[in-house]
């Protein structure tokens, strides 16, 4: 079956960032709230340690990705997820898609996809220090990956062609329209095989 490539590009910057940010809103509600342990607990530091743990969680989130979206992926995509030393800031994921495969559905799923990592990797943050943050986060993060695979899923509604000379399309040309109720649209293959079985 033929193909196409959609390209979706993961900033690790942008995952890094987002991650801190909500671990110090959480901390933040937490010494709002007068709990000083939780305070201390829910927040990246920045240190070394807190680091690795970062990058660890979002290697296995990348991992999880690949393996939800494995049947689409190019040979070799994301190969392990050591993520310790990156090569760069970002990671293009490079999806094999059918030719039919709805190509307004990438931004959802790109997004999906970012927020998946975003959640996958606070409910690991969190499962220790505070694991009722830890499950919602979880409970996010199974509901992005449900949109991840819903949006992988989309198709493009597919179109006929009306005969050359038909009423529809006044009287020459091939057209394109919506309905499939016409059943000879099923016969063709290619222009020189449709005007001949059209002329029969």
């Amino acid at each position: 079956m033929a193909k196409q490539e959609i390209r979706i590009t993961v900033k690790l910057g942008e995952l890094r960032y987002e991650v801190r940010n909500k671990t110090y809103l959480k901390s933040r509600t937490a010494a709002s709230e007068g709990d000083s342990a939780a305070d201390s607990d829910a927040m990246m530091s920045g240190d070394e340690e807190d680091e690795n743990t970062l990058l660890r969680c979002l290697g296995n989130a990348l991992s999880r990705v690949k393996h939800l979206l494995g049947e689409h992926m190019s040979e070799g995509e994301l190969r392990g997820n050591n993520l310790q030393q990156p090569d760069s800031d970002s990671l293009t994921l490079r999806l094999q898609m059918p030719t039919n495969y709805d190509t307004n559905a990438t931004s959802d799923l790109a997004a999906a996809l970012h927020r998946f990592i975003v959640d996958h990797v606070l409910s690991v943050w969190f499962a220790d220090t505070d694991p009722k943050a830890a499950d919602q986060y979880a409970k996010n993060a199974a509901a992005d990956q449900e949109a991840m695979y819903d949006a992988s899923m989309r198709r493009a509604r597919p179109k006929r062609r009306t005969r050359p000379g038909s009423p529809s399309d006044g009287g020459g040309g091939t057209t394109e329209t919506d309905d499939l109720l016409w059943h000879d649209a099923l016969v063709w293959e290619d222009d020189s095989v449709w005007i001949e079985v059209a002329r029969t």
